[in-house]
């Protein structure tokens, strides 16, 4: 600011817009994202193709921030991402008495919403944040001007926070580390096949091998909002003849989990692996693993937007093993299985063969006994 200026003139907005497009485009030069990875440590559940797939929250890797650090000072600077985010309520522009219908937080996550739909490129969704804000809508409008600016808001996790590397065979893995530290890794190899995690590209340390995860947890916090999900769910939990709960493998996978299934709290989580072509012009093997809920109604396990993304292992050559890429997925299964399996809760409704059964039978118990007696 000017010294001779007790209080720094307010920037114009063509200026600040202008600022705000150069950071995007820095950021967008940085594959990594590593200049701006402290903006974007915290949780997120946005998904982006750009940042080459979805940005989930992963709760076991990377610091959250704790609601209290968050301090906002009334005089905290318009047009930042912290300014932004103690204002999502503010409604998006105001004339006079005349104010939009839509607040800060819900024209950003419709833009976001939209851009991930229709894939839009990083550098067109933020020309068009540009116009909209200099155009279209009115002059002292909140609209956030870049992209980078959108994803600071929301708090977007960044794509490294789920890269995970492995050796060429598969048979190690080593969790997310900043790429910053990649040099005091270098030297990280396999104690299975000796090999080695990195490798010399133009004089850069690579990844030999690279894979990302999501969290199932995170994957069951997003679906768990739908309240046709939950339904679903719901019902699935309701015995009745033909449903999943009644056939020989739902029999099967309870009693080699101790009977815990029929808890109403516990559910069947299927996963799906496999190795697909994306491309039709090369040779290039890339492993996705999904998981779903299983025995909805109605086929609603066979719904493509219930199903989510675990696994992507990047190619061009399939594994050796998979033992490195299912270290955590099978971490994560221990931490959603029920604490005590042997202390079952609520449980479903009994059927009634089964339960006619048991009652002939305790018949049958009493009536014996009573002869003894006799």
């Amino acid at each position: 600011g000017d010294a001779e200026h007790d209080t720094p003139p307010p920037p114009a907005a063509a200026q600040q817009q202008q600022q705000q497009q150069q950071e995007e485009e820095e950021q967008d030069e940085q594959l990594d994202g590593c200049e701006h990875q402290s903006a974007c440590s915290d949780a997120g559940t946005v998904t982006s193709l750009e940042d080459d797939g979805d940005c989930v929250s992963v709760e076991d890797f990377g610091e959250y921030m704790d609601a209290s650090e968050y301090s906002f000072s009334a005089d905290e600077e318009e047009g930042t991402a912290r300014w932004y985010r103690s204002h999502l309520n503010v409604p998006l522009w105001q004339c006079g008495d005349v104010s939009a219908q839509l607040q800060i937080h819900q024209a950003v996550f419709m833009l976001m919403s939209w851009k991930v739909d229709h894939c839009v490129r990083d550098n067109a969704f933020g020309a068009l944040l540009g116009m909209l804000t200099t155009l279209f809508l009115p002059e002292g409008n909140h609209l956030p001007p870049s992209h980078y600016l959108l994803k600071k808001i929301m708090e977007v996790r960044d794509i490294s926070s789920m890269e995970w590397h492995s050796c060429e065979a598969g048979c190690t893995g080593w969790p997310p580390t900043p790429k910053q530290q990649w040099h005091t890794h270098q030297n990280d190899q396999c104690p299975k096949c000796n090999g080695k995690r990195f490798k010399k590209v133009l004089g850069k340390d690579v990844p030999v091998r690279r894979f990302w995860f999501v969290a199932p947890e995170d994957s069951i916090e997003e679906l768990y909002p739908d309240p046709a999900f939950v339904k679903a769910v719901l019902e699935a939990k309701t015995w009745r003849a033909g449903i999943f709960a009644d056939s020989e493998e739902f029999k099967r996978l309870n009693k080699a989990v101790g009977g815990v299934l029929r808890d109403k709290h516990n559910a069947v989580i299927e996963l799906g692996f496999d190795f697909a072509q994306p491309y039709n012009f090369l040779q290039h093997a890339t492993g996705f693993m999904f998981m779903r809920y299983c025995g909805l109604p109605d086929g609603g396990s066979a719904r493509l937007e219930w199903h989510k993304l675990v696994l992507c292992i990047e190619g061009p050559t399939e594994p050796t093993v998979t033992d490195a890429f299912l270290q955590p997925v099978v971490q994560s299964m221990l931490r959603l299985a029920p604490a005590n399996p042997a202390t079952a809760g609520p449980q479903l409704q009994t059927p009634p063969a089964a339960a006619a059964a048991a009652a002939a039978a305790t018949a049958d118990k009493e009536a014996a006994t009573a002869a003894t007696a006799a």
